[in-house]
């Protein structure tokens, strides 16, 4: 069956846009993910994830085929504006392959920060390898998905990048990607409140790593490492063979982390970009 693309209103998700492609969107997984498809005398031509964040935003990723060409490049333009376009909003953040980012840019795409994607698999003998136990007076507590946990979490981070984590944390918690998974979700906590927090989801049936923060008060210490390798370590108890996570490419100290425990790249260099409604779509 295929969804509507505005959940406020009657209308059809089958759309043509020109003589050429026509998009439609089918549900995927959870209430707020879809699978945008482009499809061309009734061949598919380019398909993404669409995740609806909030009302006034949504997010493009996973876009397919992943190559080396400006009419995939033009295409996405066509994805985003026709997503915009039925939902009400003025744009929509892609999260695409890096190497179409001069396409993007000759079509008035403005980028935004480049990403890294990153998998490991869980083995339980790795993972003992890496296991410290906590200083005295500091315990694992699970993570609760609940909206006063937002105001909460977001203290562990510095003044300036506030606004950034709670927007992260509040999609995270609030299931843009998908349902809690509370036995892996967990903060390091001392008598005076959280110093360390990390928040897994079950994203399209595999564990993400929606977030992960460490206090600066007390980075060095090795409580992040110590978070992740439990959370890691509920992951596999439960069941799950593998993780993955996204990281800012720039976010060295993370990288450093991630790479320590096992993660590697699993992708090319992504980007995220902001496609308005105005940026240029012509497909050659």
């Amino acid at each position: 069956m295929t969804a509507r693309t505005d959940t406020r209103s009657a209308g059809r998700a089958a759309t043509r846009l020109s003589d050429e492609v026509s998009f439609d969107l089918t549900p995927c997984w959870s209430g707020n993910t879809w699978q945008l498809r482009a499809t061309r005398a009734a061949v598919t031509v380019f398909s993404a994830v669409a995740v609806r964040s909030s009302p006034e935003q949504w997010i493009l990723e996973e876009c397919l085929p992943q190559r080396r060409d400006a009419a995939v490049a033009g295409l996405l333009c066509q994805a985003a504006r026709w997503l915009a376009t039925h939902n009400g909003v003025g744009g929509v953040v892609a999260i695409h392959p890096a190497y179409w980012d001069a396409e993007l840019a000759a079509r008035g795409v403005r980028p935004l920060h480049r990403i890294n994607a990153l998998a490991t698999v869980l083995d339980a003998d790795h993972l003992r390898l890496h296991t410290r136990t906590l200083p005295e007076g500091h315990h694992t507590t699970t993570l609760r998905a609940a909206p006063d946990e937002v105001d909460r979490l977001v203290q562990l981070s510095p003044a300036g990048d506030r606004d950034g984590d709670r927007a992260v944390w509040r999609d995270v918690l609030g299931g843009c990607y998908g349902p809690l998974i509370s036995d892996a979700s967990a903060t390091i906590s001392t008598q005076d409140g959280p110093c360390a927090a990390i928040a897994v989801t079950q994203y399209r049936g595999r564990p993400l790593i929606g977030h992960l923060v460490t206090a600066a008060s007390v980075r060095g210490q090795g409580l992040g490492r110590a978070l992740l390798v439990h959370s890691m370590q509920q992951l596999h108890r439960a069941g799950w063979s593998d993780c993955r996570l996204q990281v800012v490419e720039d976010n060295w100290i993370a990288h450093r982390l991630y790479r320590s425990i096992g993660f590697s790249r699993c992708q090319p260099t992504l980007r995220a970009s902001y496609l308005t409604r105005e940026a240029h779509i012509d497909v050659h």
